[in-house]
């Protein structure tokens, strides 16, 4: 399974910029959030139970617009996705 995954910081702030090229994905996740929150904590991610489907190997690629849409902060970035393995 193929995941793309958009984040922006608010209600107000509108992911289309990043959406714009996502044929090919299985699934689309937008969070509307601050980045200071672990990817594994949002909400969306929670609600589409990503962490399970990544341990369980049914998701086997991720990808993001940019890598500060993970997680604000490249340091963190690394650390959270460190922690999938």
């Amino acid at each position: 399974m193929k995941v793309f995954l958009s984040r922006v910081s608010t209600e107000e702030q509108s992911e289309l910029r990043q959406i714009q090229n996502v044929e090919g994905f299985d699934k689309v996740i937008i969070d509307k959030c601050s980045g200071l929150i672990p990817l594994w904590e949002r909400p969306n991610i929670i609600k589409n139970k990503i962490k399970k489907l990544v341990d369980n190997g049914t998701i086997k690629h991720i990808e993001v617009h940019s890598i500060d849409r993970i997680r604000k902060g490249y340091t963190f970035c690394i650390i959270c996705l460190e922690g999938t393995y």
